[in-house]
């Protein structure tokens, strides 16, 4: 009966601000046992005029954001990283990109395999993916309220960390790469 119920509230929320080799932002709103206040931004790759648009014509508080996860220094992925960093948003990616973007800090480096909170309900299990640009990730963000699993993986040939171990509750997949890749990812023979 709780799995009906919990269904029943829409555990989160997804909006996709913008997908594509011309920019990436999504915003993935949580449930936080009373109300839906855990919002982060995964992907900053398109202008910040255009995310605050956005986020105003689909309700979202941008100054509400907990944190911005990048999966990699590629300007479709992290176009607005100064302009989200200068809004006191914490943004959270391999040391390779944030470097890349000249704002290293051990405290939101995320490494491949080591958990990080990166919210006050909200952990990160980043893990490499392949793809040309060093310390590329994907994303399994775990809502400690719900349990709720969420898996992201953006723009990568391959992966091969081991996921079977995880059920996840949503899955977002996104490549920019050859039908026969995408079935590489996922297993299709």
């Amino acid at each position: 009966m709780e799995s009906d119920r919990r269904r029943d509230q829409g555990i989160m929320r997804f909006c996709s601000i913008a997908s594509g080799s011309s920019g990436n932002c999504y915003i993935l709103t949580f449930f936080d046992g009373k109300s839906y206040t855990q919002s982060i931004m995964v992907e900053c790759g398109i202008p910040i005029k255009e995310i605050l648009r956005k986020n105003v014509e689909n309700q979202v508080k941008t100054a509400d954001l907990k944190c911005c996860l990048v999966t990699h220094g590629h300007g479709d992925h992290d176009r607005a990283y100064q302009d989200i960093r200068d809004r006191y948003i914490p943004i959270f990616a391999s040391k390779e990109t944030l470097e890349d973007n000249r704002d290293y800090s051990p405290a939101r480096e995320l490494i491949s395999g080591e958990i990080k909170v990166v919210a006050p309900d909200l952990i990160v299990l980043p893990f490499e993916v392949c793809h040309d640009f060093p310390g590329s990730m994907g994303f399994i963000i775990f809502n400690r309220v719900t349990g709720d699993k969420v898996l992201f993986i953006n723009d990568c040939k391959y992966v091969e960390y081991d996921l079977s171990e995880f059920t996840f509750d949503y899955v977002f997949i996104c490549l920019l790469y050859t039908s026969d890749a995408a079935d590489d990812l996922i297993g299709v023979d």
